[in-house]
């Protein structure tokens, strides 16, 4: 007679290898699961095999520098400076310009708000193929272009003419007349100086838009999920530190004269 397939001579080594096959699979999925935080570890290991440098120049001794805490040190350091700068000296020397260089309020409107319009309009592209791709060089880019803006913005001050002021002899006023209008300013006209701001200010947008973007999700990628909100919180509190620094900074330069070698 046919014996059911519960008494066939075969069935119980078939139920215990199928058992065995499903309590492997679930152990290495369990084990997938508690060790986060050893793939993690592994996947910090290998960045720091590759190395430190420029393209194909990675020398040895900059390998020390290819660790999560450096990139840190770095990466705070870029959002302290670029908050010093943009919201905190930006915003206090935008009277001395419209003094210094004749800016009318509507030129200073526009210049004050380059920034934040190319932020605007490059995050989106800028967020997009940085995150699909290698997001510390898309950071170090970011820099590099947000420091060539900060060396344009500060450029008018060496390339134009000393800030000049004369006297009226009639008027018994300080200032000059020009075409019959008089004018508390004697310096040569530089409006054409307007553009340069314009274009600092667009790179500094940029340089800084992979800054909140790009930033906050490597350092999310980098650190254990039990880490990473320390790391996200001192980055955050950076860059409110960084506004009032500013601030603080440019209301002392704002008691020195416009050209400080005179």
């Amino acid at each position: 007679r046919l014996l059911p397939l519960s008494e066939t001579p075969n069935s119980a080594s078939l139920r215990t290898r199928s058992e065995q096959v499903i309590m492997k699979r679930n152990s290495e999925s369990g084990s997938n699961l508690m060790k986060n935080e050893g793939i993690v570890h592994v996947k910090q290991t290998d960045e720091v095999a590759m190395g430190c440098g420029f393209g194909r120049c990675q020398p040895g001794c900059l390998r020390i520098f290819a660790h999560p805490i450096v990139f840190m040190i770095v990466l705070n350091s870029y959002c302290l400076v670029e908050g010093t700068i943009v919201s905190g000296l930006g915003s206090v020397v935008l009277s001395s310009l419209e003094t210094r260089y004749k800016f009318s309020s509507i030129q200073l409107g526009m210049l004050s708000s380059t920034f934040d319009l190319t932020v605007l309009v490059t995050v989106v592209f800028i967020s997009y193929f940085g995150g699909n791709s290698h997001k510390p060089r898309w950071l170090g880019v970011g820099v590099f272009i947000q420091g060539l803006g900060a060396l344009l913005y500060a450029s008018p001050q060496f390339i134009t003419g000393n800030y000049e002021v004369g006297r009226d002899a009639n008027l018994t006023l300080e200032g000059c007349e020009d075409e019959g209008n008089f004018s508390p300013d004697c310096s040569e006209d530089s409006s054409n100086v307007y553009f340069v701001f314009i274009l600092a200010n667009i790179l500094g947008g940029i340089g800084a838009a992979p800054l909140f973007t790009i930033g906050v999700s490597y350092i999310d990628d980098l650190f254990h999920p039990k880490r990473a909100p320390i790391w996200l919180g001192i980055f955050f509190v950076l860059s409110g530190v960084g506004p009032a620094a500013g601030f603080g900074i440019g209301g002392a330069f704002l008691s020195v004269y416009v050209d400080p070698w005179r």
